[in-house]
């Protein structure tokens, strides 16, 4: 089988994540050991111990989702998994990063504490506002935007089930309004800024900054990147879009559909949760050829 490793982002996140990942293999815990070191703070204790109110802050929920899907990456190796390709959802395209040697964990890591503060800080908060819609029609998502008076976008592309919106609080209320007078319905995400948005461009200079003052290396596996559902390896390739990744859609569907066509059948999701697996298989599902697996917890990943 051609085997694929996705990593899960933001929203995955629950208390004590990764807590027996560390408690049964060495190599784990010596990740969430190092990402104390780097981070000079106690990200271990905040991913095995924290409260949900915790975890659920940006400036801690980006570096502990990052931590316990790199984490579960090198437990998944050390029990002789191996990948032909990566993608990860969002902040889990910066893990994908460090798996395929891109930049080093440490460096990931960094940048991954870097964005988190500068996606927060790039609005004010309460302005921004994020919202799943369901199995809505491409056209009248689009037609909705049109008409709700501000900025407001498709940000994710997560499967044909679903759709999540982004942009200023006044025009994604409206914007569920009309949907809703068409019969659609939509829920609000608890986020607290418009990921994936034009208005996340402050953050977006920010990282550019950032990007400037690290060392990339050329991809040792393709990866595929949420800008454009395309594999890379080029450095200078993926440097770019994954800045552009910051004011523009997640690509998730059109991401799959693509390693799909590309030969891929077997994926396997790093990363506490299962989110990625209900969207891939609400991509597939009339597919038989393709295998789909959680690695959330252990109990998962030797089943």
């Amino acid at each position: 089988m051609k085997q694929a490793f996705l990593f899960s982002g933001q929203g995955a996140q629950y208390p004590g994540m990764g807590r027996d990942y560390a408690q049964s293999y060495d190599v784990s815990k010596a990740v969430f050991s190092l990402a104390d070191h780097v981070l000079n703070r106690p990200i271990s204790t905040l991913c095995l111990e924290g409260s949900e109110e915790e975890l659920r802050l940006t400036h801690n929920t980006q570096p502990c989702t990052f931590t316990v899907d790199y984490a579960i990456f090198q437990a998944a190796r050390q029990e002789g998994y191996e990948a032909e390709g990566y993608a990860g959802f969002s902040l889990g395209e910066y893990v994908a990063l460090a798996a395929s040697g891109v930049l080093s964990f440490e460096d990931a890591l960094r940048l991954v504490q870097f964005r988190a503060d500068a996606m927060q800080s790039a609005v004010p908060e309460g302005t921004g506002a994020m919202a799943a819609i369901k199995e809505c029609p491409q056209e009248l998502l689009e037609e909705a935007c049109g008409k709700a008076g501000g900025v407001v976008l498709p940000a994710n592309y997560n499967s044909p089930k679903q759709t999540v919106l982004s942009g200023e609080v006044a025009a994604v209320a409206k914007a569920l309004e009309y949907l809703k007078e068409h019969q659609v319905r939509g829920v609000l995400i608890p986020v607290s800024a418009p990921f994936h948005t034009p208005l996340l461009e402050p953050a977006r200079k920010a990282l550019e900054k950032a990007f400037a003052k690290l060392a990339w290396n050329d991809a040792a596996k393709p990866v595929y990147l949420n800008a454009d559902a395309r594999p890379h390896t080029d450095k200078e390739e993926i440097r770019n879009l994954v800045l552009k990744q910051t004011t523009s859609p997640v690509l998730w569907m059109q991401t799959i559909k693509a390693m799909r066509a590309d030969g891929f059948d077997a994926f396997y999701e790093m990363g506490p949760g299962h989110t990625l697996s209900g969207f891939n298989k609400a991509i597939f599902t009339d597919d038989p050829g393709v295998c789909f697996r959680t690695f959330g917890t252990v109990e998962d990943m030797r089943a």
